[in-house]
């Protein structure tokens, strides 16, 4: 292919896909790799066709030593020399997948995006420019398919998201390889794209070489035709979906989202399923995707399940039901900070108030079950006392009770909600749990008659 079919099919694809309207600035993500460098290339060829600047950004993973200093100061010497701004940025995306939990590609490519959301952010109407190709977009498709993606991540990667553009989807690698040659462009291999060290490097290097040589030699172009079809039926259900949840919502907030659970179960199940997914993106915009079987859980709890059930759907939301409503409610924990304190100190913060006061033992008066005051024997608390969040294997032995229970069955049978659950506080003795604040005091440190000092608690909430 000669160099100049190529930048007319980048151009007409450009076009038809109108990635560069009303755009002054692109940022150019460039690698280093024969992808990046063709597009960059690409687009400085395009440039007085749409009057477009360019900058180039180059995001280091500190992954492959001296070869990933090489990538940047190839990167480096290519905008030097077509008087080009470059951004860099590099991070040690080994610690913070380690540090966050997380696999390397994650990490890598949170830290990326953000990177380059920053620098775009300094420019007046401006895109990112990244250099995926058709290559990529069978491998993504394979990939989820081998995985179980429902259909949106079977749409693969999307040509634009927001002010992320792919101008290289239509390009396949062996087209790049020649432009590159023909251009004379330098460039740099990741010698680790050729390994099997990683789900995406099998798809690459062991399953589509085996579909291409014995099943279907244009396996590529089939996965990203594919990818393109279920992409414009999920449209088309995305669409209705947004409409459908904006008159399905009965109120909303930054901390949950309302649904009228009756109208919600007259969609077809596909758009009901994407109308709850909407919901939950507008709460947490970076959600994961949730599995097919998660997925099902949570609509058989919408359509199947009695009032008052609840479904965890991650660390940072819950979703509830009761007769009339679906709730999906931000899991936010109080961030309080745990503190020691005296007796006699007040602990106030902007959830609650704890007070204590000494008082005579004449004062004492027994307290109503789960009441927001009590009175303890304050000879018996030791001098190590603690205000803290609540944790997994938290026990306390009620009052009037000889034997301990899990503060989380307590929670339970009080069908307390996670958000509260993390906001009440637990006063503790030492490695002992004195009293639950407002739901339940131990039994281990009642007023008894041999009682000589009374110490009296007192906690009023200031937001549930």
């Amino acid at each position: 292919m000669k160099s100049g079919r190529l930048q007319r099919k980048f151009y007409d694809f450009v076009d038809d896909n109108q990635l560069l309207e009303n755009c002054r600035t692109v940022v150019a993500a460039v690698s280093g790799g024969v992808d990046s460098m063709c597009l960059l290339d690409l687009l400085l060829a395009g440039r007085e066709r749409w009057k477009i600047e360019i900058v180039v950004v180059h995001f280091n993973h500190q992954l492959r030593g001296s070869e990933a200093d090489r990538d940047e100061e190839l990167v480096r010497k290519f905008c030097n020399g077509h008087a080009l701004q470059f951004f860099r940025e590099t991070t040690d995306v080994r610690k913070i997948a380690a540090d966050r939990k997380i696999s390397l590609e994650m990490a890598g490519r949170d830290l990326r995006y953000t990177f380059f959301r920053k620098i775009a952010d300094g420019y007046k109407q401006a895109v990112t420019a990244t250099a995926h190709t058709l290559d990529d977009q069978a491998e993504t498709v394979l990939l989820r398919m081998l995985k179980g993606s429902g259909l949106q991540g079977l749409s693969g990667i999307a040509v634009r998201r927001e002010n992320i553009i792919r101008p290289l989807l239509f390009a396949a690698k062996t087209e790049l390889y020649e432009y590159a040659q023909q251009r004379q462009l330098p460039f740099a291999e990741d010698r680790t794209n050729a390994l099997f060290d990683c789900q995406r490097n099998i798809i690459r290097n062991r399953l589509l070489p085996e579909i291409k040589n014995n099943l279907n030699p244009n396996i590529v172009c089939t996965l990203a035709n594919l990818a393109q079809i279920l992409g414009e039926a999920h449209q088309y259900i995305a669409e209705t979906a947004h409409t459908a949840l904006n008159n399905l919502i009965v109120s909303s907030d930054s901390e949950q989202i309302v649904l009228d659970k009756s109208g919600l179960k007259t969609y077809f199940i596909g758009i009901e399923k994407e109308i709850v997914w909407q919901g939950l993106q507008k709460l947490a915009d970076a959600i994961q995707p949730l599995s097919y079987k998660r997925m099902n859980a949570l609509m058989s709890l919408v359509n199947n399940g009695k009032t008052g059930r609840r479904f965890v759907v991650n660390e940072e939301i819950l979703a509830l039901t009761d007769r009339e409503r679906l709730i999906l409610q931000r899991n936010s924990r109080a961030d309080w900070p745990e503190m020691d304190f005296t007796p006699g100190q007040t602990v106030e913060n902007d959830y609650f108030t704890f007070t204590t006061e000494m008082r005579d033992t004449g004062e004492f008066r027994p307290c109503s079950r789960r009441s927001t005051t009590e009175f303890v024997d304050l000879d018996r608390l030791g001098n190590d006392l603690q205000i803290r969040h609540w944790r997994k294997g938290d026990r306390i032995t009620p009052l009037g009770m000889h034997q301990s229970r899990n503060i989380s069955d307590i929670f339970v049978d009080l069908k307390m909600p996670l958000t509260r659950k993390y906001q009440l506080p637990i006063l503790t003795s030492g490695d002992k749990i004195v009293w639950v604040c407002g739901l339940t005091l131990s039994d281990e440190f009642k007023i008894l008659p041999t009682t000589k000092t009374v110490l009296k608690l007192t906690y009023k909430e200031k937001h549930l």
